[in-house]
Formats: C-alpha cells, structure tokens, sequence
C-alpha cells in the first residue's frame, strides 16, 4: 500500500542537496568513489575520519545497501519477521541517521503499523512527507486503507492517499527488432 502524508513539503531540496553533500563527502574521505563501495566494517575503522554529520549519512547509506540486499532474500524465502524488522530498521535510520523525518511521516508512522493486516512499513523517497510504502495481508487491504486513513487524519488533520499497488516485473532489456 502507499501511503501519502499529503502534507506540505517546505525547503526539502536544500535539505536533500545537503544530504547529498555529506554523502559525497564521507565517500570522498573514505577514497571510494560512492558509498556503495564501502563496507559495514571499513566505515566503522574509519568512521573517527569522518565528522559527525558526515558519519551519520554515510552509516545510514551502508546499512540502507545491506538492507536491500538483506530485504531480497527475505522476500525470496517469505521471512515476514525479517520483512518487518528490516522496513523499521530503515524508517529509524532515516529518521535518526539520515534525518529526513518528518512529524506527518511519524504520524504516518503509527498509523501504518497499528492498522489490520499490517506485515511491514517504511519511508519512500527522499523523506521529509511525501508517501511511505506497507506490506498488507492480501485481503486486508480495505479495511487498512480505511484505518489508516481515520488514524493519520485524526493525528495531523490531513487526509492523505492511501491506495494498492502491485509489484511488477521490473526492469529488463526490450526485444530488439
């Protein structure tokens, strides 16, 4: 389900553009041309080389790819307790690591997880409002929709966008003619 705060998003792209920043930044100082290329273990050895913000954005960056990695299998094998701790460890490192929380995405938040059906849920995008994404027990998702729905407006007084969606096939390369 996607679940939009609808709420108003003010100076999030200096906000991103500085996330950025320290991204590239704690890549730079740690001789790798992107995040992607460091591991848990190299940025703890180094993580004193690196100051404060700067070490919190990276951790979340190389913990967010571990859970990407960690999320695949746990989908593959239908590990639904590992689904739900994976999405929360991500909502946590985007709230205190990354700091792109919000107070409609915390409302947001506690809707999601305290509705029917629900199995896991997590930030989407670049934070600060905009849409937060769960897994629904197929069959539950009218009445999450519902309760979602009365819960964050009830918190914010915002209605939001609550609505299924379907995962796809993905990516994949087009036939040639």
């Amino acid at each position: 389900m996607i679940c939009n705060t609808c709420a108003p998003r003010q100076l999030v792209s200096a906000e991103y553009a500085l996330r950025r920043s320290q991204c590239e930044e704690g890549a730079k100082r740690l001789g790798v041309a992107a995040l992607r290329h460091v591991s848990m273990m190299q940025l703890e050895a180094r993580s004193g080389d690196l100051p404060p913000d700067v070490r919190k954005r990276s951790l979340f960056i190389v913990a967010e790819n571990q859970r990407v990695l960690d999320l695949a299998e746990a989908l593959s094998s239908g590990d639904r307790a590992s689904l739900g701790r994976l999405f929360a460890e991500s909502f946590a490192g985007a709230r205190d690591l990354f700091e792109i929380c919000s107070p409609p995405m915390l409302a947001m938040m506690q809707a999601m997880l305290a509705a029917p059906g629900v199995i896991a849920a997590r930030q989407a995008g670049g934070g600060f409002g905009g849409c937060m994404v769960a897994l629904v027990e197929r069959g539950c998702t009218t009445d999450f929709e519902a309760a979602v729905a009365d819960s964050y407006r009830e918190a914010t007084g915002i209605r939001p966008e609550v609505y299924p969606v379907a995962a796809g096939r993905g990516a994949s390369l087009l036939p040639h003619d």
